[in-house]
């Protein structure tokens, strides 16, 4: 994350599937090995370069379990994919693999119930798996 964000890339869909882990050290885990995978929906990539056309499009496409409530509540506007917007996906990624890879908000069934509860201030309850501390 910390590489992405030198270079000014915003991932855009920071999750469990995502995340390919290379080396797991239980003794140092400054030697752990996680990379990151898919960035389809990453911004500032060159696969979205603006290219002239007569016809403009915009690929709106948001994982509405992962997103930040700023991108929930207006995922036009370019300036709200922050580095603050993807260490909330990250926490989501954490949280999803203190779970044991459950969906987040498995509970709520529609994707709309999810926007209005994360953009009203709800989060995620702490998972049985992650110690006090967090």
């Amino acid at each position: 994350m910390i590489y992405l964000a030198s270079n000014q890339v915003i991932h855009g869909d920071s999750a469990c599937r995502s995340a390919l882990v290379f080396h797991v050290d239980p003794n140092n885990p400054e030697n752990n090995v996680v990379k990151l995978t898919d960035f389809g929906l990453s911004h500032a990539s060159q696969l979205f370069s603006v290219v002239p056309s007569s016809a403009q499009t915009q690929l709106d496409i948001v994982p509405v379990r992962y997103a930040a409530p700023e991108i929930l509540l207006d995922s036009t506007q370019p300036d709200h994919y922050t580095e603050k917007s993807e260490v909330n996906s990250m926490g989501v990624l954490m949280w999803e693999a203190y779970s044991r890879s459950t969906l987040p908000w498995t509970n709520v069934e529609r994707d709309e119930d999810v926007i209005q509860l994360v953009t009203m201030g709800d989060v995620l309850p702490q998972s049985s798996n992650c110690s006090q501390p967090y």
